[in-house]
């Protein structure tokens, strides 16, 4: 069966991957081949990642410094993980001056073009088109520089182009950038298909985005609960509470009560700045350093 109900339980029992029937030979014989290999990457990841001390280099390995992946996630839609990881993205650019890359990994309906105001007619399609070519020349050729210095990976000019990405080409792409930049950040959608699991096992740590409305916190717990299953650390993924502020929503130690887990941090509600950011494509941190939205995400 099709239906979200039917995935998500069989996350739950431990499945790595779901075949619609009716399914061919091949199409079980390639699953099988790619669920290994993903599992067998995220065990070599999960042993670099036990290693990996502040700085972000596995320690012992002089001259082998790897960056770090960030993938901000929310099972729920509309909670601001774009805003979220672009701003993000740019921070950390401003205060480190470090090579920053951001990857639009929502790849039906990305928005990060929107976000920064930048243009361009090369996409991952691009770099999933030559992807056994896949070096940083192809990426430097692709991604667009932004005026802060993040280099921009952009999502599928168009919604059916998405299907031609699939979670080999993803992981390829986020293990070349991890050794091209500092940090990588990746902003997702609210699914739990195979490429974004493939950015979620890759993931140095996972910002888990959610609202003090119930929808969210429901979706935010059903994901811990499959966190579990999937084998992830406790601390590889961190609870980060959009619009902290807001005067409507649940409490704050409520919502900690009952996803048994700590809030990590707080970003400030702002809509009116930040809805006027996003209209002008220049993110906050930018435009208002000065708002609680830009400080708390600084």
């Amino acid at each position: 069966q099709g239906e979200q109900d039917y995935l998500r339980r069989a996350m739950l029992a431990g499945a790595r991957q779901f075949l619609i029937k009716p399914c061919t030979g091949d199409e079980l014989v390639d699953s099988i081949r790619q669920v290994y290999r993903l599992e067998a990457n995220k065990r070599r990841m999960m042993g670099q990642y036990q290693m990996i001390p502040a700085h972000g280099a596995p320690a012992g390995e002089e001259g082998s410094e790897q960056g770090r992946i960030f993938c901000v996630f929310s099972p729920k839609g509309g909670v601001g993980c774009t805003v979220l990881a672009s701003n993000l993205a740019v921070a950390l650019k401003q205060t480190t001056n470090k090579k920053v890359a951001l990857v639009d990994g929502n790849l039906f309906f990305g928005n990060v073009d929107v976000m920064l105001n930048v243009i361009s007619n090369k996409t991952i399609n691009d770099v999933v088109s030559r992807i056994d070519h896949l070096d940083e020349e192809l990426l430097r050729d692709v991604m667009i520089t932004h005026s802060s210095g993040v280099r921009v990976l952009l999502a599928p000019s168009q919604p059916e182009l998405a299907e031609l990405v699939n979670a080999d080409h993803m992981r390829r792409i986020l293990t070349e950038l991890r050794g091209l930049f500092d940090y990588v950040i990746v902003d997702t959608w609210p699914t739990f298909n195979e490429v974004v699991l493939t950015m979620l096992d890759l993931a140095d740590r996972i910002l888990l985005l959610l609202t003090l409305e119930l929808p969210a916190i429901k979706h935010v717990k059903q994901f811990l609960e499959i966190q579990e299953k999937l084998g992830y650390p406790p601390d590889k993924v961190l609870l980060v509470l959009n619009r902290a502020d807001s005067k409507l929503g649940i409490k704050t130690d409520l919502v900690e009560d009952s996803l048994r887990k700590k809030v990590s941090a707080n970003i400030a509600s702002d809509g009116r700045a930040v809805t006027m950011a996003v209209n002008q494509g220049v993110p906050l941190v930018i435009s208002a350093r000065d708002n609680q939205f830009s400080k708390d995400i600084l």
